[in-house]
């Protein structure tokens, strides 16, 4: 497998689910085989999408 993307001089003990690039085992710190980055960019997301959400509950569709 390859070098980690992070830690170069450790061996990659997996890749991530969404963008491939590999990870050893200090970078992971969740189960779901994803990257931090994307860990992130999901969540930011997701909070995006919870923004846009309560915006249309509390004043319409267009507002």
């Amino acid at each position: 497998m390859a070098p980690c993307t992070k830690h170069p001089e450790q061996e990659a003990a997996s890749s991530c689910k969404i963008c491939f690039e590999p990870y050893c085992s200090s970078c992971r710190f969740h189960r779901l085989f994803i990257c931090d980055g994307c860990f992130f960019k999901i969540l930011i997301m997701l909070l995006v999408a919870m923004i846009i959400v309560s915006f249309v509950a509390w004043f319409g569709i267009f507002g």
